[in-house]
């Protein structure tokens, strides 16, 4: 893999993205069309992406063994200019792998792909309705964790919390005409918006005090701000 991507860090982070998009791209597959495909075929759909994710996701971790951190940069999201032209706000969107994504990137895709091998088989009395529909959840389950642990600013931290949180319900709830089983989905969707307000006090209260919400810009301009201001986001934030 690194021949193919000729031993260039350059290249490889121009890959990040498909971490995250191959899990999607099983979700929507198996979601729009995974009845019609049938149970053998949605369960190679799902488990092909994650293989691939997997792959790459260990590409990124040998280049990070060599104290490399990867970057890849999308477009801004939206900017809120100042009276002087300089953004008061600006949101980006991006993926970066350190030592740390880089470990929790292999157990995500590493664990979730032999969690989905599990699946196949374990989910085989299911319809070929619902074995589609348990697999879009799980590879959107993995697409959001990926999102989650690769964003590079605490906003797409959030949108993958948001995604992991949905997803959670979906599963745990799964079997919805279960009475005890709908039950446990709606609490663990209760519990998550909970956490979600102190997130988003957190993120709001580094907007307004930085301007944006990327971790390495954050980081450069922490030396101007006082420490309390900065516990009091980070306990909001965590």
């Amino acid at each position: 893999m690194l021949q193919l991507l000729g031993a260039d860090p350059a290249a490889a982070q121009s890959y990040l993205w498909l971490i995250v998009a191959l899990p999607l791209a099983g979700s929507v597959v198996n979601g729009l069309v995974g009845r019609k495909l049938g149970k053998a075929n949605v369960a190679v759909v799902a488990i092909a992406v994650m293989v691939a994710a997997f792959a790459l996701s260990l590409l990124a971790f040998a280049w990070t063994l060599e104290g490399r951190v990867l970057h890849f940069r999308g477009d801004t999201w939206f900017r809120v200019p100042g009276p002087d032209g300089r953004a008061l706000v600006s949101i980006g969107w991006g993926f970066v792998v350190d030592r740390l994504s880089a470990t929790l990137s292999l157990v995500v895709t590493g664990v979730g792909t032999l969690i989905h091998v599990y699946s196949a088989a374990y989910m085989e009395h299911e319809d070929d309705f619902g074995y589609a529909r348990f697999f879009t959840y799980l590879n959107l389950f993995v697409a959001a964790m990926m999102t989650l642990v690769l964003g590079d600013s605490l906003v797409l931290t959030f949108v993958g919390w948001e995604g992991v949180g949905l997803c959670s319900y979906l599963l745990i709830g799964f079997w919805y005409t279960d009475q005890q089983k709908a039950f446990c989905g709606r609490k663990a969707f209760v519990a998550n918006r909970i956490g979600d307000l102190g997130f988003l006090l957190g993120v709001f209260s580094i907007l307004s005090i930085f301007g944006t919400a990327e971790y390495a810009q954050v980081a450069s301009a922490l030396r101007g701000v006082t420490s309390d201001t900065v516990l009091a986001s980070g306990v909001f934030a965590g």
